[in-house]
């Protein structure tokens, strides 16, 4: 049995090509600031986004009966349960991750579904923290909620 939570990535897509733009724009934008870095900050602020957009940002996650295998735009990783540290949020905090137990962490896009895939998760490895926290889940039925509103 197989279960697939997938992220809305087009949307991220969308909000880095608009950064892409952004922020060379807004570098040329102060005169007051001396021109090497006005010309350092779009080199190195847009490929580190493409960076983190394109390699790091995990939109979709599968779980299967022995391993969860994560997908990022140029990446593929995969745990076995038995190595799986945790999935979730800290407290007080809006960013979900998966972290391996040999120290790797990966970020995941958060979306609708999120909440009950890191329980199905959680029910499969019973060694894994699943720190999935009261404003997540709320934001999660709230979303839920308006696309049954909707459709």
């Amino acid at each position: 049995m197989t279960t697939v939570y997938r992220g809305r990535i087009h949307l991220i897509v969308l909000l880095t090509l608009a950064l892409s733009v952004a922020i060379p724009v807004i570098a040329v934008v102060f005169p007051d600031v001396p021109w090497w870095q006005r010309v350092l900050a779009p080199l190195t602020a847009v490929p580190l986004l493409w960076f983190y957009t394109l390699r790091e940002l995990v939109y979709r996650l599968e779980l299967t009966g022995t391993e969860l295998r994560l997908r990022a735009l140029l990446g593929r990783w995969r745990i076995p349960l038995d190595e799986l540290a945790s999935i979730g949020a800290p407290s007080r905090q809006n960013l979900v991750s998966v972290k391996h137990r040999d120290g790797r962490s990966w970020n995941v896009l958060a979306g609708p579904g999120l909440v009950d895939f890191a329980d199905r998760v959680g029910a499969a490895a019973p060694n894994a923290r699943v720190g999935i926290n009261g404003w997540q889940r709320t934001t999660d039925r709230a979303e839920k909620f308006f696309e049954r509103e909707q459709g």
